[in-house]
């Protein structure tokens, strides 16, 4: 049985319908199982259920669901809503009504997705993308960002503040990013891709 307490989080991957083994979210997953982070429960989820907590308890058993969240998906603007398998599932599929909940949404356009009235009250704080999310994900820069996520998801314990944690997200952006130009001697890309990634986060308290 897993015992969920204050130190626990969860990262949520979210395939889309169009999924292929080439999709960042399916490379991402993968990217999970090169490091340890026993305080991690990683979790994948369909949308073939009728709610999130459904699908977790499926898996999991009868236990609450961990209030630090780090979710990996496809971003869907035209329906505030993200991408699963089994298509679009919006706010009401997120059966978590109460502001208890941190999430860090690795997600195109989800600042803009999460700000929607539809999900006012599922989350005490967020991060998000106000914009696409930009950056190679390629063979050759899978340690890069093994190294970035792992660090984003220690930060994501460590933190109750979202403020803070898009400051050291930024950072992690910019380290990965930079070590990934070196390595292809592609600066100009880098410094767009820097620029993108870095200007475009932000929280629910600064979003407008």
């Amino acid at each position: 049985m897993i015992q969920k307490n204050d130190s626990t989080g969860c990262v949520i991957f979210q395939p889309a319908s169009y999924s292929t083994p080439e999709c960042p979210v399916n490379i991402i997953s993968k990217l999970f199982s090169s490091f340890s982070l026993k305080e991690f429960i990683k979790f994948e989820v369909n949308g073939k259920t009728g709610s999130l907590k459904k699908e977790f308890q499926k898996t999991f058993g009868d236990i609450d669901f961990p209030q630090k969240l780090l979710f990996i998906s496809h971003g869907n603007f035209a329906t505030f809503s993200f991408d699963s398998l089994s298509g679009p599932l919006g706010a009401e599929w997120w059966d978590i009504e109460n502001e208890k909940f941190f999430i860090v949404a690795h997600s195109c356009h989800s600042a803009k997705i999460l700000s929607h009235p539809n999900w006012k009250n599922k989350f005490k704080d967020w991060i998000g993308s106000k914009d696409k999310v930009w950056f190679c994900l390629n063979k050759d820069y899978y340690e890069v960002w093994s190294i970035f996520f792992h660090k984003l998801c220690k930060g994501l314990l460590e933190t109750q503040n979202a403020i803070e944690l898009k400051k050291t997200m930024s950072t992690f952006y910019f380290d990965a990013l930079y070590e990934s130009s070196v390595n292809s001697k592609s600066v100009t890309s880098f410094t767009i891709a820097a620029g993108r990634n870095i200007s475009v986060l932000t929280c629910k308290s600064e979003f407008v």
